[in-house]
């Protein structure tokens, strides 16, 4: 089988095309070739601007590919170019996500729970799904089936998101506190990035996945204070948790948390399960050890992690607690008011890397 992935260079893209020499094929990758990418040397590299239409031309001419997988898919022009340099698909699959939907109070979210009806028109949700009407309709004219994936939380090795499973890592390693707002009991999905990977593959030369949305989740479910608690076991260490009474945040200079901590969201993924057999095959445990070894091989526990605004916010907080137990705290550090700001934060220098 003859794949393309666009994008291809790091954490989603670059474990795709890792899965997919496993199973055998012919894999080429389409980027600009700016970021340094481990590609593998049976790996063909094509060379483009997804948004320059003459290099796109250029570098698709001729060309047939069984599958394309497209995983940076940000701009609705970028679809269109795609659309018209490459009539010759076999099978589009394209990576979405879950933000375009509306916040329920009925779990859990499916595939056709209602949409965001007022997204933000640069949300990347809104975008992405601009991108993928506009493929679909490609592909009926052109003649090739369209299938997208919608991943929720995406964690794993070559994570260039440090202010995610990184930098809690960091933070337990060094005996720095973890700010919390709120009490650490709303919940998340995290899916492993070989998961997802796989979730894709399955996809093709299934004729039951065209025309299809999956959503693509894991099926362990924890809350915050379970997923710092594991964080705690497997580097081992007990987390010093904060729990930053929610009034408080707004009067934040800067984000100290990096997840939503003020509202829950569960998916199922019961739907890409029956059409596809497609299921998570790691554990949260499991894929979290896979991220700390990762980690360590990249010597981020050396990194210049930036904690001193959160140390110094923490030393407003009255109240500690470890998480090796569940019990959560008790007072007014307990309600929860919609509010914070949920962009990362806390990684080495500052924001998203």
């Amino acid at each position: 089988m003859k794949t393309l992935v666009i994008g291809g260079s790091r954490f989603v893209g670059l474990h795709l095309v890792r899965e997919l020499l496993k199973d055998g094929g012919q894999v080429a990758v389409l980027n600009r070739g700016v970021t340094p990418a481990d590609l593998p040397p049976q790996v063909e590299r094509l060379r483009a601007d997804r948004r320059d239409r003459a290099q796109m031309r250029s570098a698709l001419a001729g060309r047939r590919f069984d599958a394309v997988f497209d995983i940076v898919c940000e701009q609705a022009a970028d679809a269109e170019i795609l659309a018209e340099a490459l009539p010759g698909m076999g099978h589009y699959v394209m990576c979405s996500g879950t933000r375009i939907y509306a916040m329920a109070d009925v779990f859990p979210v499916t595939e056709s729970s209602p949409l965001d009806p007022d997204p933000p028109a640069d949300s990347v949700g809104a975008i992405r799904l601009a991108c993928a009407d506009l493929l679909t309709e490609a592909g009926r004219r052109h003649g090739y089936p369209v299938t997208v994936i919608r991943p929720h939380r995406i964690y794993g090795p070559d994570n260039y998101n440090l202010s995610w499973e990184p930098s809690f890592f960091a933070r337990v390693e060094q005996g720095r506190p973890i700010i919390v707002p709120g009490d650490g009991l709303n919940m998340h999905q995290w899916v492993h990035v070989d998961d997802l990977a796989r979730s894709f593959m399955a996809c093709v030369g299934n004729a039951r996945s065209h025309g299809e949305v999956y959503i693509v989740a894991g099926d362990e479910i924890p809350t915050l204070n379970g997923y710092i608690r594991i964080i705690g076991e497997i580097v081992g260490k007990a987390p010093d948790v904060r729990y930053l009474d929610p009034k408080k945040v707004p009067e934040l200079e800067r984000s100290v948390f990096p997840y939503n901590w003020d509202f829950s969201r569960i998916f199922s993924i019961q739907k890409i399960a029956d059409h596809l057999g497609w299921r998570p095959r790691i554990g949260l445990r499991e894929g979290l050890e896979d991220c700390y070894r990762w980690y360590k091989e990249r010597r981020l526990d050396q990194a210049p992690w930036d904690f001193a605004y959160e140390q110094e916010v923490a030393r407003s907080i009255p109240t500690a607690r470890r998480v090796m137990d569940s019990t959560p705290p008790q007072g007014p550090e307990v309600g929860l008011t919609p509010a914070g700001d949920p962009s990362p934060a806390g990684g080495p220098g500052a924001g998203n890397p």
